[in-house]
């Protein structure tokens, strides 16, 4: 089975080579068990191993790789029900840029995983970028090819100005520690259609 790997071909090579293999990235023999208190109430988490951390298709060492997660990923907690197998205490999760939406099963150590659910305090909900058709630019934002930072922009808009939601087959993207949504803006002859961040200080959802 191929397996989506985030890390790259020469620090996959370098861990080999220096530690024996990639599942030692995940599946550590000095095992540190997140609290019980702390996984019943996170529902997000980012990675901290390094290069990588394995996300296995059941809960299990022996399990197929679906990916190899590099240090900074976003891990969305698909259920709090948690299985004991090798050892170890293994959380369902989501990784949050997957456009497919392959759930898969992490060892809950915490020196891999931090609870992060203050990371999404400054965006709009997921309802809301969901159900909501209509935004209001509610503070200067760029509009981007692609949804990244990084990504070209289509549009500097200003307060004010009325986006139109394009629908998409997944909906809202993941990237750069945002959500983002394809829009059209009113006004725009051309009918260039543009990403923008679902941030609370830069869109107002009307309907």
């Amino acid at each position: 089975m191929k397996h989506k790997t985030l890390a790259s071909i020469s620090s996959l090579f370098l861990f080999t080579v220096a530690c024996g293999g990639p599942d030692q990235a995940a599946d550590s023999d000095l095992f540190v068990a997140l609290k019980p208190s702390v996984i019943s109430t996170t529902q997000i988490y980012t990675t901290l191993a390094k290069p990588f951390l394995n996300c296995r298709a059941q809960a299990g060492t022996s399990q197929p790789v679906v990916f190899e997660l590099k240090a900074g990923s976003v891990l969305d907690v698909v259920s709090k029900t948690t299985i004991n197998a090798n050892g170890f205490v293994w959380l369902k999760v989501n990784p949050r840029g997957d456009s497919d939406h392959n759930d898969c099963w992490v060892a809950a150590d915490d020196r891999y995983l931090k609870p992060s659910n203050t990371i999404d305090a400054p965006l709009l909900s997921l309802s809301q970028l969901y159900e909501s058709n209509v935004y209001e630019v509610k503070a200067a934002v760029a509009c981007r090819q692609e949804p990244s930072q990084s990504a070209p922009v289509i549009f500097d808009l200003r307060s004010g100005i009325v986006l139109d939601k394009v629908p998409t087959e997944f909906g809202p993207a993941w990237a750069d520690q945002s959500y983002w949504i394809l829009v059209n803006p009113r006004g725009d002859t051309d009918h260039n259609d543009c990403w923008v961040p679902g941030l609370k200080a830069a869109l107002i959802p009307r309907t």
